[in-house]
């Protein structure tokens, strides 16, 4: 099978004229909105906001993402850009909404949700954070994508002909089974490697540490874990680090983020894997961090690489990075 995620997965290296697109989510603690921004970079070192604002609103799709519009997953193709993103309704409800660009910057939303919530619905039930590739072999586009139910979230599946009317086909095809992973496995992450998929997603115990885990699929169905798991953090904080954090939290003093990682995105850059996470501090302030793998195992590289230049509208946290270069 052929995949295409036009211009997401492009090697990336420092040459003239080269751009990285970054979304995100951004958090303001007042409003309690959590909305989808943009930050620009020519070196993958210093980041520029795009606007002031966010580049998709929370409510643009109406009362699916009301009170959310986060973790976008962006495709170019040929002359305009395609995301799909998490919506979230003020009853807490989960969607999966869409939007067009021509330039990356302007979106148009569409007004309707592509994927709905739970038939159960209620607060946190229906489908998040999608991640969408296109077959080229198949001619079809592949999300995978949480389901969340109250507490517990597994990798559903789903496919499209068109990216916009879609068939969830398995609402289980990762589940939390290990220790680490808790009562969730979500964020999902796939990219072709070689003959493979490759999925990197994150698990979490309750009240605990969040880890991100590697697993491998022939069809994107059946997946393998790879027994190293859980990737990163390479270990876990100590209480008296965990407690130190919630304590800075309080006074709104940056720290080293202690909860662990989440919501990767993999790419490379000069001949190395590197990881795009959102590391997690205390009172769950959010960052947006930078590692490579490097001899075997992976090392941060960058902490909170969109700190400076916050606006309002994202002033508390960062969060659910994805990647474009062109």
């Amino acid at each position: 099978m052929g995949y295409t995620r036009f211009g997401a997965n492009a090697r990336a290296s420092h040459v003239t004229l080269m751009e990285y697109l970054l979304y995100y989510a951004g958090f303001n603690r007042a409003s309690g909105l959590e909305q989808i921004g943009l930050a620009k970079s020519d070196d993958l070192v210093h980041w520029t906001r795009a606007s002031q604002l966010p580049v998709v609103v929370a409510g643009s799709c109406g009362g699916a993402d009301a009170a959310q519009s986060s973790n976008p997953c962006v495709l170019r193709e040929d002359e305009r850009f395609r995301m799909w993103y998490q919506g979230k309704s003020k009853q807490g409800a989960l969607s999966v909404c869409y939007a067009e660009s021509l330039d990356g910057v302007a979106w148009q939303v569409r007004p309707e949700a592509v994927l709905a919530p739970l038939a159960a619905g209620g607060y946190r039930y229906g489908y998040q954070q999608p991640h969408v590739l296109y077959d080229r072999g198949l001619g079809i586009f592949r999300m995978w994508c949480a389901k969340h139910e109250a507490n517990n979230a597994m990798i559903a599946y789903a496919e499209s002909n068109d990216g916009i009317s879609w068939v969830v086909r398995d609402e289980n095809v990762l589940a939390p089974v290990q220790p680490w992973e808790g009562i969730r496995v979500y964020y999902p992450f796939v990219e072709q490697r070689r003959d493979e998929l490759e999925m990197w997603y994150t698990g979490r115990r309750i009240g605990q540490l969040w880890a991100i885990g590697r697993a491998m699929s022939r069809d994107g169905i059946s997946w393998q874990r790879d027994p190293a798991n859980p990737q990163l953090p390479t270990r876990e904080s100590s209480a008296r680090e965990r407690i130190v954090a919630q304590w800075k939290a309080l006074f709104s003093i940056r720290s080293e983020p202690v909860f662990g990682a989440a919501s990767p995105f993999v790419f490379e850059c000069e001949g190395k894997r590197r990881m795009l996470t959102h590391d997690v501090g205390g009172n769950q302030r959010l960052s947006i961090g930078m590692y490579e793998f490097d001899d075997g195992a992976w090392r941060s590289i960058a902490r909170d690489i969109l700190r400076e230049g916050a606006n309002e509208w994202d002033s508390y946290f960062q969060a659910d990075p994805y990647l474009i270069v062109i």
